[in-house]
């Protein structure tokens, strides 16, 4: 009964939503076993992470109201976060890269993450809030901000936990560079917040308030 339960809420799901299911599980699999057979430790940890958040995100997905470019979003993610720990450029991860003098590779992925984090915490939190107008409007892109920023403190946390149990302290880094993930975490939640906020405008507080 419970296998049967389950197909009746895997066949729930949009076509395009059970081909992004798929290619995210045989993905998972591929990486997991790459990271298995080259002693990765740290990136074994974060694809049990993940493959735990898949589980939760099939289980929950109608109510989650995730779109299918939300979607798109965290599996992009996952893939780009899984490459940087595996693909090397010389002698250098990925992770590792510096695009720009200011700008490395893991800056990018996080602040990715967290932009399309903010988009998904805008779609669970939207419907429980009435934007009446700009001062509302600014409140809730506030507390939306505030919402992520404490999800990305969290995986910092969860990293601590790769750095004090699978001497992962070389590979993720010192103080600085925790410090410049809540950086850009800050500013991918940021972008995103502030198109939410202009969306809201020319949607919620343009219908209410004419022109105003």
């Amino acid at each position: 009964m419970e296998y049967k339960r389950m197909q009746r809420h895997f066949a729930s799901f949009p076509r395009m939503t059970r081909l992004v299911f798929m290619g995210v599980v045989l993905s998972l699999f591929i990486f997991g076993v790459i990271f298995v057979l080259s002693g990765n430790g740290e990136f074994v940890f974060y694809s049990f992470l993940s493959t735990l958040f898949f589980i939760f995100i099939v289980s929950y997905y109608h109510r989650l109201r995730l779109t299918e470019t939300l979607l798109l979003g965290i599996v992009l993610h996952w893939l780009l976060s899984f490459m940087g720990g595996t693909l090397y450029l010389g002698e250098t991860r990925l992770f590792d890269l510096w695009l720009f003098p200011f700008l490395r590779y893991d800056n990018i992925i996080h602040a990715f993450g967290v932009f399309v984090l903010t988009f998904i915490a805008y779609n669970l939190l939207r419907p429980h809030f009435k934007l009446k107008n700009k001062i509302a409007l600014f409140h809730f892109s506030i507390l939306l901000f505030l919402i992520v920023m404490g999800l990305g403190a969290l995986a910092e946390i969860i990293e601590l936990s790769a750095v004090l149990f699978l001497d992962a302290g070389d590979t993720i880094g010192g103080y600085l560079n925790n410090a410049f993930d809540l950086v850009w975490n800050g500013v991918g939640s940021l972008c995103a917040c502030l198109l939410i906020a202009r969306h809201e405008r020319k949607t919620t507080l343009k219908g209410k308030n004419g022109k105003k």
